[in-house]
């Protein structure tokens, strides 16, 4: 198949050995800081080289 989205398969089929994880962060109630806690923990991974 040869069509736009062929690189992006490409792409998927060599990172099919990574698993991707998910982090949610919830409240029943906003103001929080659900952001604050997620923008922080985000450029933490960023400084240890995850994506």
């Amino acid at each position: 198949m040869n069509d736009q989205a062929s690189n992006l398969r490409k792409m998927l089929d060599a990172t099919a050995n990574n698993e991707a994880k998910v982090i949610a962060v919830v409240s029943g109630k906003g103001g929080v800081g659900k952001s604050n806690v997620c923008l922080n923990f985000s450029l933490s991974l960023t400084q240890l080289g995850k994506k």
